[in-house]
């Protein structure tokens, strides 16, 4: 049910290797879409304009301590539309199967890392949350390093974390301009 009648348009867009981090990203959409809100999901590949947006909520896989390279080349493509309208930012990765402080921290430096470049971009919100390694969309290569990385496999995910922070999220993308 709608809370209230909002005309922003929304873009969650992602930058996934498996497609954890783009379910991640619809369940974010589908969750402010509830609310009342216009919002469209497109991978970062997929953008053809930032800058028509009213908010931009960014998601980063975490591959090997750092957010993907394509989601950083879609800051820097996108400097200007980011500095000038509300963005949060949120990772996935399996660091965060163990959401400890540490972890959190951890995470949070790496994130912090890939928007460093860019001081003018401030994230109304950043969040992390645990991913999962889904094996069979992964080749070979992705498999071994991962299995060596972390020596396990598994869906680490928390739908209702997820839902939590959007709660969270929602008022602050209304109400910032």
């Amino acid at each position: 049910m709608s809370e209230l009648p909002i005309t922003k348009r929304i873009l969650v867009v992602y930058a996934s290797r498996g497609g954890t981090t783009g379910e991640i990203a619809e369940q974010i959409a589908n969750t402010l879409r509830l609310k009342g809100l216009s919002v469209e999901t497109a991978t970062v590949k997929n953008v053809s304009n930032a800058g028509d947006y009213d908010a931009i909520v960014l998601g980063s896989a975490i591959y090997f301590r750092r957010m993907m390279p394509s989601a950083v080349r879609f800051i820097r493509q996108n400097v200007s539309a980011l500095e000038s309208c509300p963005v949060a930012v949120f990772s996935v990765g399996a660091q965060m199967r163990k959401p400890t402080p540490k972890n959190h921290a951890l995470v949070e430096k790496w994130v912090r890392r890939g928007l460093r470049a860019y001081p003018n971009i401030q994230p109304i919100a950043v969040e992390h949350f645990a991913g999962a390694v889904a094996f069979r969309r992964l080749n070979v290569l992705w498999r071994v390093l991962l299995i060596i990385t972390f020596g396990e496999r598994g869906d680490w995910r928390d739908l209702n974390a997820v839902r939590s922070w959007v709660n969270q999220l929602y008022p602050q993308l209304v109400n910032a301009t």
